[in-house]
């Protein structure tokens, strides 16, 4: 008997997307997009993913037509930048705005991010300051444009339909320096979890 193999999932966590997206913005980058935002979340979860089992946000990535987009945490980008919550959390919302700031500058139709007051790092381990860092020295210079393409190089993306979640175990798919213990990590994980739900 064949068993299902279920996608991978993760929790996501709202204290380190604030906590990513100030770090990029305090790197003064002007072009910090709601898209350049997402392709650098991509790169960062994929890099501590690969290395450690487990991405930094815990977002569920979906293929869209601009590459492998973060759900959650495009849904309160959106959120804040229309000044709505769209009856999601407010609180989601309202957190995001104590630390982040957007606004449309005059060289861009796009709105930009910027930090409004510094965040505490601490939810972020070094591990995962590292590759926030890593991301930003390897693509923070990259127009969003260029992630796009990138992204579609990605055989995460190529590999998962159109509007489809992408399963994390895709991510070390094509990549030569991903540490196969994360991966054995991450399904080990994976299937704890599984086993509790059935028991449920």
């Amino acid at each position: 008997m064949c068993s299902i193999r279920l996608p991978i999932r993760f929790q996501f966590d709202l204290d380190k997307l604030i906590a990513s997206i100030s770090f990029f913005a305090d790197k003064k980058h002007d072009d910090l997009s709601k898209l350049k935002i997402c392709k650098l979340l991509y790169f960062a979860d994929k890099h501590h993913l690969i290395r450690y089992g487990r991405p930094i946000l815990g977002d569920v990535y979906y293929h869209l037509g601009f590459g492998p987009i973060p759900s959650v945490s495009l849904d309160i980008m959106d959120e804040v930048i229309e000044g709505n919550s769209n009856g999601a959390d407010v609180s989601n919302k309202m957190k995001f705005e104590e630390y982040l700031t957007v606004h449309k500058p005059f060289f861009s139709k796009y709105p930009v991010f910027g930090v409004k007051k510094p965040h505490a790092l601490d939810c972020l381990s070094d591990s995962e300051r590292e590759a926030l860092s890593r991301t930003m020295e390897t693509y923070g210079k990259l127009t969003p444009g260029a992630l796009i393409d990138l992204t579609h190089g990605e055989i995460a993306w190529k590999n998962t339909p159109d509007n489809s979640p992408i399963d994390y175990r895709l991510f070390f798919e094509g990549s030569p320096d991903a540490d196969p213990r994360a991966k054995e990590y991450m399904e080990a994980v994976q299937e704890n979890i599984e086993v509790v739900m059935a028991l449920k």
